[in-house]
């Protein structure tokens, strides 16, 4: 009775999280996969950990007279670029290019950009080039390659209620966080004891292969048409990127602000009844003006037509996207701690002698395939053993809280460790009268 227990849970898990389908590894025995989304997200992965993952340390290894801090500005430089490029991508995905499309362009840059950086030798500037160009391909890794996954999902569904798309989204991690592990943990493995040239060999020969393999496949997989291409009556439907709708709303308010506030709902685009526009802030209490139906004017068609008018779901989407930067400003301090991360731990290792290795390129690599395998696990473990049995709104929204807060608390955990570490070390240089130099390791 409880192994059957036990086997109608597998079983259930199983099918909530497996679907059949060319578009991912499903169980079903067809190599289609490999033309397709799985092979993509294993090489960004193999070629994240072991290259992009630790720049800081290629940067040192091969420009010997470069100082710390500059190849300190140099990753955090190329970071910034890829934060920048995720939101511009995903905007140009969305409303002009779509998922698969961006896909082979990212990818192509990507591949490029490995290049370069394999060829680059001493050159400053062609460093510079292969970083943006590598910003821009690890740009694409979400949101389109990961909405495309979400795309191939959808498809496979009969109808998309709510607990469909929470299915699709909760199987879109699954397999993405899956392969995003296999990745790490291979080049960890692959990469031990590998010099540069060969690395870089072996990961643009891997991303090479993934993207031919996944352009094969084009006239095969669903993908959802860019947003702001016609749809089958000829009428442009109204871009659904964050960017497009905000341009949009703020251009109808700004275009409007000679306006009154009406004194009834009927004068604003509205379905609802409401006059105030929530959410209610004051702030941006201006915004409403887009929604206003200017009567001196064209028809309200027209006015929509021209970007002169908007809905109040629009209205109310970017009032809520806008409520939220000064919760964005408080991501400064999570930036600060990633690129401390990234920059001088990574240094900081290389001056550290292990047990295990002599390579401290391999520990970098390790630790960070170790972060990916947590980053899977642990949000599984959440809403496995806590989300599922909190029924209450609040409570589920007091668990993230709490979710949050214990991260921002493992960070400053981890300055700590790192400035006890090397404050160690420097009393051993100093006790000891060793030059403080790169090339002696402290145990």
């Amino acid at each position: 009775m409880k192994y059957s227990k036990i086997r109608s849970k597998l079983t259930r898990w199983f099918q909530y999280y497996f679907v059949f389908s060319k578009a991912a590894l499903l169980i079903s025995g067809d190599l289609a996969f490999f033309r397709y989304f799985l092979t993509l997200v294993f090489s960004h992965s193999l070629v994240e950990h072991a290259v992009v993952d630790v720049l800081m340390s290629y940067i040192t290894d091969t420009w010997k007279n470069v100082h710390l801090n500059v190849a300190a500005v140099a990753v955090n430089t190329y970071e910034v670029t890829s934060t920048i490029a995720v939101v511009l991508l995903a905007h140009a995905s969305d409303a002009y290019f779509g998922h698969f499309k961006m896909i082979l362009i990212t990818t192509k840059t990507y591949i490029l950009g490995l290049v370069l950086l394999w060829i680059t030798g001493t050159k400053i500037w062609l460093l510079v080039v292969a970083l943006v160009l590598i910003s821009v391909g690890t740009a694409g890794k979400e949101p389109p390659l990961k909405e495309f996954l979400v795309d191939q999902l959808r498809r496979h569904e009969q109808s998309l209620d709510g607990n469909n798309e929470i299915r699709v989204q909760a199987r879109t991690e699954v397999w993405w966080r899956f392969w995003w592990c296999l990745g790490s943990i291979t080049a960890t493995f692959a990469f031990s004891a590998v010099d540069w040239p060969n690395t870089f060999k072996v990961v643009i020969v891997v991303m090479f292969v993934a993207y031919w393999l996944f352009r094969f496949g084009e006239g095969l997989p669903y993908c959802q048409s860019p947003t702001s291409e016609e749809n089958q009556t000829g009428k442009q439907e109204a871009s659904a990127s964050p960017l497009s709708l905000a341009y949009r709303v703020l251009k109808a308010a700004i275009m409007k602000r000679h306006l009154h506030y009406p004194d009834a709902s009927k004068f604003f685009k509205n379905d609802s009844g409401e006059l105030i526009l929530l959410p209610n802030i004051p702030f941006f209490r201006w915004l409403d003006k887009a929604a206003i139906v200017d009567p001196s004017s064209l028809s309200p068609e027209e006015q929509e037509k021209q970007g002169k008018l908007c809905s109040v779901a629009q209205v109310k989407e970017i009032k809520y996207l806008l409520k939220m930067v000064p919760m964005w400003a408080t991501f400064l301090v999570y930036g600060l701690v990633e690129a401390t991360g990234s920059t001088f731990f990574v240094e900081q290792t290389s001056n550290l002698r292990s047990p295990i290795t002599d390579s401290f390129v391999d520990i970098v690599i390790a630790f960070n395939a170790m972060k990916s395998l947590t980053s899977f696990i642990v949000p599984y473990l959440y809403e496995l053993l806590i989300q599922r049995r909190w029924s209450d709104g609040r409570q589920k929204q007091g668990g993230l809280l709490v979710r949050i807060g214990v991260g921002m608390v493992s960070s400053i955990i981890c300055c700590c460790a790192a400035w006890q570490v090397e404050v160690r070390r420097l009393n051993m240089v100093d006790r000891e009268g060793v030059k403080d130099d790169p090339d002696v390791k402290s145990t």
